[in-house]
């Protein structure tokens, strides 16, 4: 019997030749409060659709990071930012829903709802340091 067959998922084992030889994983504890990223708005461009109220560059100073492309939307009353998507395509065509309204699917994806929000919050609170009008009606265009 091979060894596949005998651990058909490979728990345990590292395939020597596969990518994932070469990449490490390192798992510490952390304490009950983490230290907060701190994210800054480098660009807002308008761009009034709906909820729609422009997309945003942001950067997380700690990470080294810049997201472009982060949706920042305004209904009710309650602003969030969602990370970058792209347009789903099925066959060379757009997918659609019944409305005729093209579907996205996000680029990144958040581990939990409340790490979601958290970012979110903080992208939000980046673009109105920028740009303190930017979700109002006219999403800050003068």
């Amino acid at each position: 019997m091979d060894s596949k067959s005998r651990n058909p998922a490979r728990v345990g084992r590292v395939e020597h030749n596969s990518p994932s030889h070469y990449a490490h994983s390192y798992t510490t504890k952390t304490p009950a409060t983490q230290s907060k990223l701190t994210v800054k708005c480098r660009e807002f461009k308008p761009l009034i659709r709906n909820t729609l109220r422009g997309f945003a560059e942001v950067h997380i100073g700690e990470l080294r990071l810049t997201i472009k492309d982060v949706a920042v939307h305004v209904k009710g009353g309650r602003c969030w930012a969602q990370v970058p998507a792209k347009p789903q395509v099925r066959d060379g065509a757009l997918v659609k829903n019944d409305e005729g309204k093209v579907q996205y699917i996000a680029m990144l994806a958040w581990d939990t709802r409340a790490v979601a929000d958290v970012f979110s919050d903080a992208v939000v609170a980046a673009v109105r340091a920028l740009v303190p009008d930017a979700f109002e009606a006219d999403g800050g265009v003068s």
